[in-house]
């Protein structure tokens, strides 16, 4: 059962409310329904996923792939399940992660500090090329000295302790990784952590710039709040 979220604005308040504790809305470009929103690199480390629009959306037959450096094969992960409006959804690798971290999906990977790629993937195919530009894929990170990212721009290396955080707890999405991530302490989050609903404020026809579809996105207007208090989307 997915809850609605609830919002009070007034009318004279601009529609990009950024407030984590008064609101849990934050209106971005439109790009990606699904993202990388952490990467934490090593055996012991994670992917997490981030449903950024307002319905559930299926992961299933999806997959993650991992590659380093200059390198053109890649490692599928299968995917498998849903994540609500506004969730998380954490992939480990097999080996012991972060103490106080519960996790969706558990499979043998690890993500270089240094040069990793990590590629969502809608399908499980193998991605071919050191830098594909495959249709399918859904969203990119390419961390260090990494030959690949979006827009050409790198996620500065990891360490043992840090991890790549999408900005604005999940939302940022420029299609230019180096503008979209925070190198901070690793914060893993699952489908039970607190939502994080991002508002998708632009529309029409937009092309990623490491190679994703062309897609048509459909703007999703934040209206005012009704007389329930809930957001009319």
């Amino acid at each position: 059962r997915v809850i609605a979220p609830t919002v009070c604005r007034s009318a004279s308040e601009p529609l990009s409310l950024r407030s984590w504790t008064s609101n849990p809305f934050s209106t971005v470009s439109a790009s990606a329904p699904v993202v990388v929103s952490q990467v934490f690199g090593g055996y012991s480390g994670f992917v997490e996923l981030h449903n950024r629009t307002q319905s559930v959306v299926s992961i299933n037959g999806w997959s993650l792939q991992i590659s380093s450096g200059s390198a053109s094969q890649w490692q599928v992960i299968p995917l498998a399940g849903t994540i609500a409006p506004g969730a998380f959804f954490l992939v480990r690798s097999s080996v012991a992660s972060p103490s106080g971290a519960t996790f969706d999906l558990a499979s043998g990977f690890a993500v270089a500090n240094s040069n990793g790629k990590v590629a969502l993937v809608r399908g499980t195919l193998v991605l071919a090329g050191a830098c594909p530009g495959d249709s399918s894929i859904v969203d990119f990170v390419g961390l260090g000295s990494s030959s690949c990212a979006e827009n050409r721009n790198t996620v500065p290396a990891l360490t043992p302790a840090t991890s790549a955080v999408r900005k604005d707890r999940g939302c940022t999405d420029r299609d230019d990784n180096a503008a979209d991530f925070d190198i901070v302490s690793p914060s893993p989050r699952d489908l039970r952590a607190v939502q994080r609903f991002c508002v998708i404020s632009d529309e029409g026809v937009r092309i990623a710039r490491h190679g994703k579809a062309l897609a048509r996105i459909e703007a999703l207007a934040l209206t005012d709040a009704t007389d329930t208090g809930t957001t009319a989307l």
